[in-house]
């Protein structure tokens, strides 16, 4: 399949610049974001847009960078920029362990994210901020969509940097290393920050975001229940899935079941 990469203009507010982006297959498109703030680099977007972010870095300059989680659509051109722009790239331990190792892709994300990612050992940090240039961003564990996925929150502007932490307010697919339960304890966590705005790795910049926020954990308690119900009605994870998401069935296909509701009804049902 044909993957379209299109350059979109940059996305400005306040002091932030993001660098963005869309992937369109077939029918399906994929946005990434890449936030400059204060110096510092918020993930490095996916290895296919490569060119274009290392001309935002070549342009912006930053510090340095963290990384979110280990994902290739946010830590696809670390080690390039690492390597290439003499770039400091920070990022959690469980994340650092993963990019020091290398990891596998399946199929679909190499098509659609790109797959020219080199093994390299970014800086592990054990403290709970990272500093910017007029203060720091205070590091959020934020487990659920990895298991290394970190946020990252600005106090003074109330800004909450937060990967694929929100993505949207209800989802449609699930990967297979997603926790619902982990999801809603992070969402929990997250919720008693005092939050303005959210700056997501592909919904992009969320106003009101503290409201969305609560609308993708209110949506989660509402499936986890949902799911629970059913079971005990004695549907199967399969027909479970059916049933509530009777519509999600397009990228299930494509991405030779890696990418599915499935995998977000499982999650529940491993932890009841």
């Amino acid at each position: 399949m044909i993957v379209r990469h299109t350059v979109l203009p940059n996305k400005h507010y306040d002091e932030l610049e993001a660098a963005t982006g869309k992937l369109e297959i077939g029918s399906q498109t994929f946005f990434y974001h890449v936030y400059f703030y204060q110096g510092v680099l918020i993930d490095t977007g996916p290895p296919r847009a490569r060119a274009h972010i290392n001309r935002f870095v070549e342009d912006k300059k930053p510090d340095k960078a963290f990384l979110t989680h280990y994902h290739e659509d946010h830590s696809g051109n670390a080690s390039y920029l690492h390597r290439n722009n003499h770039l400091k790239v920070s990022c959690g331990e469980k994340t650092a362990s993963i990019l020091k190792q290398g990891f596998a892709l399946p199929l679909y994300r190499k098509v659609i994210w790109g797959k020219d990612m080199k093994p390299f050992t970014p800086h592990s940090l054990h403290d709970t901020y990272i500093d910017h240039r007029e203060g720091r961003l205070l590091l959020i564990p934020s487990p659920g969509h990895s298991e290394d996925h970190y946020s990252l929150y600005d106090p003074k502007r109330k800004w909450l940097f937060a990967g694929d932490l929100f993505l949207a307010k209800r989802l449609r697919y699930g990967m297979r290393e997603d926790s619902v339960p982990q999801m809603i304890q992070s969402l929990q966590t997250v919720l008693q920050y005092n939050i303005d705005t959210v700056f997501c790795g592909h919904a992009g910049i969320v106003k009101q975001g503290k409201d969305a926020l609560q609308a993708k954990l209110n949506f989660l308690l509402d499936l986890s229940n949902q799911t629970l119900t059913l079971k005990r009605k004695g549907y199967n994870a399969r027909r479970i899935t059916e049933k509530l998401f009777s519509k999600s069935i397009l990228m299930k296909w494509v991405s030779a079941n890696e990418f599915s509701p499935h995998h977000l009804v499982n999650s529940i049902l491993k932890r009841d």
